[in-house]
């Protein structure tokens, strides 16, 4: 036999062929993919919204999704949602465009100097190594809480996957 004609064989075989029909005793509505996921999500959201008021009782820790859709549709209406989203923004382009060129420059030489390579690899691999949990503190400490923080947080997170 060919090896097109197995192929079609096996492939009209009803054994690899998934049913479209419900599983026995199981309603056809909860075969929808679709639907699985909606009602996962409204599940996650109840457990959320439970703990949030009923277990945990403290918003600074865990705040309800129906505090966090209002505040959300509150920032919205007075435009500091799209204010500090535009700020969020900036500080992620530059740290993206300074990530970028640091770690196409320093690759480079990493690749045309051997003793660049030989001097950077160890520091390289080590803080690359290193949890941003670990880094992100040390840069609060040194840049402090603003704009200056948060682009060294995203320049780390690109330049060293860039350089290697």
């Amino acid at each position: 036999m060919s090896n097109v004609t197995e192929t079609a064989t096996i492939l009209d075989d009803a054994s690899f062929v998934r049913s479209s029909a419900p599983a026995p005793g199981r309603p056809a509505i909860f075969e929808s993919r679709r639907l699985r996921a909606l009602i996962s999500i409204m599940i996650g959201l109840g457990l959320w919204e439970f703990l949030a008021d009923q277990v945990i009782h403290n918003t600074a820790f865990l705040a309800a999704p129906s505090l966090v859709a209002i505040r959300s549709w509150q920032m919205i209406l007075d435009g500091s949602l799209l204010y500090n989203g535009w700020v969020s923004l900036q500080e992620l382009i530059i740290g993206f465009v300074l990530g970028v060129v640091a770690g196409v420059v320093i690759g480079a030489a990493m690749v045309q100097w051997r003793a660049v390579n030989d001097g950077l690899e160890f520091w390289i691999s080590a803080l690359y190594a290193a949890p941003m949990v670990a880094l992100a503190p040390i840069l609060i400490i040194w840049f402090g809480i603003g704009t200056m923080s948060k682009v060294a947080v995203v320049f780390i997170m690109v330049v060293f996957p860039i350089i290697i």
